[in-house]
């Protein structure tokens, strides 16, 4: 059975903020989350997205997730990870 990662975003806001940002924030976001155990399973991965994030930066996600999207190459990231990728509102 694959196995499938939820990661929520809202719990990487500064308490003062609604917009996710920083490279460096990004990267702290990831080595919290293991996504590099994660990644060596090509396992699903689950973005949840609450209201109260406004925006997510280009430096922050690519903080996030650019190790995996070097590991998995352009095509197969077209395939599996934005096809993939939910993006969920939740009700506070």
């Amino acid at each position: 059975m694959l196995e499938s990662k939820k990661i929520e975003l809202k719990r990487y806001l500064l308490s003062d903020s609604n917009y996710l940002s920083g490279k460096l924030e990004g990267k702290e976001a990831r080595k919290d989350l293991e996504l590099d155990k994660f990644d060596k399973n090509n396992a699903h991965m689950t973005i949840f997205i609450s209201e109260e994030i406004i925006g997510i930066g280009f430096s922050f996600f690519l903080g996030l997730f650019s190790p995996s999207i070097k590991k998995l190459g352009e095509k197969k990231l077209e395939k599996d990870l934005f096809l993939t990728m939910k993006i969920y509102k939740q009700k506070n």
